[in-house]
């Protein structure tokens, strides 16, 4: 009897391999800063958490729109391939036969994203800055860092996408800012959590992950506003006074709203 696999993920550790009948759920993510369709990623409810789809290279797989995405998932579910680890991974956009319809408000995500994110410094002060392929205007430049996964912490997934984002292993250090977003324009609510991250030379290289991050640059304090939104200028002014000595702030919403602290 053949054993049926699909290649659901890939992380530092490994890939992950799991059988159809183990996801027993999914829903779709519209990345912020899109306009029109925009951009679509598929993440998997597993026993072990939740895992993104990945295409056939084990990169993070990514749709123009939401019902392209979705039906991804679908084909995944109903065409298993007869692979399993060291073997070929199922296409992820492959057509096959369609489960009933799903209503994706079903299929809850957390309510609340959690966001681990890294303030790295340079000799000279300068703050390293990643540029996302998949985003718009000053929503295209962040710290690095992303979204924790099912039942990890915010520090792990810090230290998680410091390795996916620039190839590099850093223990993140102590909380500088929390910074919490209420839910807006069909973004969900989040918190993220900024640590210190220490300090590389401004000569290291890095290896941003092609189709993910256009680069990265090291951005002087002063030019924040320049490249930044507003609420992420806030955000890093606080988390850098805190570096300093200064106190551990904890925010709310955006620099311009009423209740912002």
């Amino acid at each position: 009897m053949t054993t049926h696999f699909v290649h659901v993920g890939t992380t530092e550790f490994g890939s992950t391999w799991v059988h159809p009948d183990r996801i027993t759920g999914f829903y779709i993510q519209k990345l912020e800063g899109q306009g029109g369709d925009g951009t679509f990623g598929a993440q998997l409810i597993l026993p072990q958490g939740v895992e993104h789809l990945v295409d056939e290279s084990g990169k993070k797989a990514f749709w123009p729109t939401f019902e392209e995405a979705r039906m991804a998932v679908f084909s995944l579910l109903n065409a298993p391939a007869d692979a399993g680890p060291g073997g070929a991974a199922a296409p992820v956009g492959r057509p096959g036969a369609l489960m009933p319809a799903v209503d994706p408000v079903s299929v809850v995500p957390p309510r609340r994203r959690l966001t681990g994110l890294a303030l790295i410094r340079n000799e000279h002060g300068d703050v390293l800055i990643v540029e996302k392929a998949h985003r718009q205007g000053t929503e295209r430049f962040g710290l690095v860092g992303g979204h924790a996964q099912g039942d990890e912490a915010a520090s792990v997934a810090c230290h998680r996408e410091i390795a996916e984002e620039i190839g590099l292993r850093i223990v993140p250090g102590r909380v500088l800012v929390v910074h919490h977003m209420p839910a807006a324009g069909g973004v969900s609510e989040g918190v993220s959590v900024v640590f210190d991250c220490g300090t590389v030379p401004a000569d290291q290289p890095l290896m941003p992950p092609a189709g993910e991050l256009v680069g990265y640059r090291w951005l002087e304090p002063a030019r924040f506003a320049e490249v930044l939104a507003p609420y992420q200028v806030w955000c890093l002014e606080l988390a850098l006074s805190a570096a300093s000595g200064g106190p551990v702030r904890y925010l709310i919403g955006h620099p311009n709203q009423d209740g912002a602290l």
